[in-house]
């Protein structure tokens, strides 16, 4: 098992971002969709540290020059659990629609991070809770490894199954030690339920995608690993390296029944100038698991 990478990785000057101002940050690039000829990414605007986090998309006809579109999902109403911020978006097409996964909370406190769902008929929007209610909760038990928030979530389409990929953590662990699990269910919508085999490898930042039969992973911000895993539950190292910071990758083939064979080409990473994160496109085609 080994992980080639055809081309070293190739940072470009393709970019979204806003102004130059410390209190503004792009970051928790979605993975990137294209429809009716033209590409679309989704991520966290984050105004001083969290005041006001919410996600927004940018649009582009080539890949290469990006235009901000503005806000795609706002702050929940009042009282709502995602009342306080949304962040880490993920958007999937099933079923003639697009659904974004994304990390909510409430009372100005990351450790109240749920799940949640949105529903539109295009990746303009307009956007939609789902139920109004998050689509995957932290558990309850303490002891549980999820007990103290769940976010940043990948969703692939595999074997008749939706398979939520998520972090989480127990509220005496760290911000940076959190672990990968993830939930499957037969719906897009859910019920999603944790796999027993969770959580799968440890993680932050991470990101899953189809390739091979199987999932690959980066494990992301502090670990600079490329994961494989033939049935989606158990990970190996395969050897390959890709530091990355917070990637989302262009794999169209994650919400389809057949597999991905060619490997990744680009995504967005997150990139820091004078204090300031943005994303930055990036090329490094590369294959994992040439056998």
């Amino acid at each position: 098992m080994k992980c080639e990478l055809t081309n070293p990785i190739k940072r470009t000057t393709s970019y979204v971002r806003e102004g130059t101002s410390s209190k503004v940050h792009f970051h928790d690039p979605s993975n990137i969709l294209k429809f009716d000829g033209s590409y679309f990414v989704w991520f966290t605007r984050n105004l001083e540290d969290h005041s006001y986090a919410s996600t927004y998309f940018a649009v582009s006809n080539d890949g290469i020059q990006w235009e901000i579109q503005g806000e795609a999902l706002p702050l929940g109403n009042q009282g709502d659990w995602d009342d306080s911020g949304n962040l880490a978006p993920y958007v999937a097409l099933a079923d003639d629609h697009f659904y974004l996964f994304y990390t909510g909370f409430t009372n100005k406190d990351l450790s109240t991070r749920h799940l949640g769902l949105a529903r539109a008929k295009t990746p303009w929007g307009p956007w939609v809770r789902f139920k109004d209610e998050p689509v995957l909760c932290h558990a309850q038990r303490q002891t549980d490894w999820h007990s103290n928030m769940v976010g940043d979530s990948n969703a692939v389409f595999r074997k008749g199954k939706w398979w939520l990929y998520f972090k989480g953590k127990k509220a005496h662990e760290k911000p940076w030690e959190t672990h990968i699990g993830v939930a499957v269910s037969d719906h897009i919508e859910g019920p999603y339920e944790v796999h027993p085999k969770s959580p799968l490898f440890d993680g932050h930042a991470f990101t899953a995608w189809k390739h091979r039969g199987g999932i690959a992973a980066l494990r992301g911000k502090y670990w600079p690993e490329i994961l494989w895993s033939e049935n989606g539950l158990d990970f190996v190292d395969t050897g390959g390296r890709l530091k990355n910071y917070s990637t989302g990758l262009f794999c169209p083939e994650n919400f389809e029944a057949g597999d991905n064979l060619r490997g990744v080409e680009w995504g967005f990473d997150v990139v820091e100038e004078n204090g300031v994160r943005f994303l930055e496109r990036f090329t490094c085609p590369f294959v994992v698991l040439q056998r």
